[in-house]
């Protein structure tokens, strides 16, 4: 472990505040702003050209949409698997995980976002727990 002197080394604080929640990515809540609570739902291009818009500069080609595509996929995965946000398929929610195709999304009911939070809590508890060694026999 490397030596330094006296006047660079500060020990540390433990009155040192907890650190803020993280936020969200500004991408992701562009997202969840156009799906409303009304149950909108939009596909993935619909969502990455209305950001595009947004942010859109003179000079930008009219295809430059498509940058957004990969985050616009990326944080709405996220989310779905966080169940906040809903993933459809031909009107049927969809695997996060396993889906195929064109689909769109809308924000998940509240209810569900909880049950999908509190189920997860609950597989990660029962993990968690060692299971009991079991007695061997000479």
């Amino acid at each position: 472990m490397p030596r330094f002197p006296k006047a660079c080394y500060t020990p540390l604080m433990t009155d040192e505040p907890k650190k803020k929640p993280a936020k969200d990515d500004p991408i992701a809540t562009a997202i969840l702003d156009m799906l409303g609570v009304d149950g909108t739902s939009m596909t993935f291009k619909d969502i990455a050209m209305k950001i595009f818009e947004a942010r859109r500069r003179p000079k930008d080609r009219a295809d430059g949409w498509r940058k957004y595509m990969t985050a616009v996929k990326q944080q709405i995965l996220h989310m779905a698997r966080l169940g906040r946000v809903e993933i459809l398929r031909k009107g049927e929610v969809a695997d996060p995980n396993n889906f195929k195709g064109i689909v769109k999304v809308r924000r998940a009911h509240p209810k569900v976002a909880k049950a999908i939070a509190k189920a997860k809590a609950l597989a990660a508890a029962e993990t968690a727990t060692p299971e009991a060694p079991t007695e061997t026999q000479d």
